[in-house]
């Protein structure tokens, strides 16, 4: 089966967005950061609070008003201002690095996918492959955790040739096991 397709800047944001949410590193980071931040301003008012003697003043009573009104809106909504901002800085970088569209051809046959494209040809043999996703508007062949290729659904003609796809890839991956 062999597709030609064109990628676009929109396509590689689509693949890193998803590797960003399934990458166990970055979800470790993520969750390390939205644990830690709360924590430091628990312990600094506890600081400040033995600092003052646990005297329940107006200080201690404002101070920690002020640690509930950073700490909720963190824990509500810092996964999502940690998506829109790696898509945000990730956009910033494509868009330097990638000035057009880019032509690809994938080949797949018995002895792997082949992708050629303008920057040259990559042939992965299939127990390379990990797993194939179809996403709404891509179907993205995992390479490795980091790596994939990217189809876009509108390169198929209908949706029973992007389900043969999908079959075939799941088939030599299932073989090589």
């Amino acid at each position: 089966m062999k597709i030609k397709y064109k990628n676009s800047i929109d396509d590689l944001v689509q693949l890193n967005m998803s590797i960003f949410k399934r990458d166990l590193v970055i979800q470790k980071r993520l969750k390390i950061k939205y644990a830690i931040v709360p924590i430091i301003i628990i312990v600094d008012f506890f600081v400040v609070s033995w600092l003052t003697g646990f005297v329940r003043n107006k200080i201690t009573n404002l101070f920690l008003i002020f640690c509930l009104i950073i700490i909720i809106p963190w824990l509500l909504f810092y996964p999502r201002f940690a998506e829109f901002q790696y898509k945000k800085i990730l956009i910033k970088r494509l868009k330097n690095n990638i000035k057009n569209d880019f032509d690809l051809i994938v080949t797949i046959d018995k002895n792997g996918i082949r992708e050629e494209s303008e920057n040259g040809n990559v042939t992965y043999c299939w127990d390379k492959v990990e797993e194939v996703k179809d996403v709404d508007t891509h179907i993205f062949i995992y390479i490795s955790n980091l790596n994939a290729i990217v189809i876009p659904s509108n390169s198929f003609r209908d949706e029973r040739e992007k389900n043969e796809l999908i079959k075939i890839i799941n088939e030599n991956i299932k073989r090589t096991i």
